[in-house]
């Protein structure tokens, strides 16, 4: 089934019931981030690389602050831009 179709069915009124689905609230699921080994941090600090090093890199890994025209920390370049982009 495709996107479209699963669009489709939601905006139908009298769309046939596929299977056998039922939706619960979302007070019987567990949040999959409250399992994570690693908090999620969502406070306004500067984010920090956790990796050390990069296997198969095409640029080294250089983990320098950049600052914006007020001398402020920013953050960190993205350790795999350069593969990425």
């Amino acid at each position: 089934m495709t996107l479209s179709e699963v669009k489709l069915m939601s905006t139908s009124p009298s769309s046939p019931k596929v299977g056998s689905t039922t939706f619960t609230g979302g007070k019987n699921i567990i949040l999959p981030q409250l399992l994570f080994k690693d908090k999620v941090d969502n406070s306004s600090s500067l984010w920090v690389p956790k990796i050390s090093d990069k296997p198969n890199n095409i640029k080294p890994l250089a983990l320098q602050i950049h600052y914006n025209d007020c001398g402020e920390a920013i953050g960190y370049e993205h350790p795999y831009e350069t593969e990425l982009s």
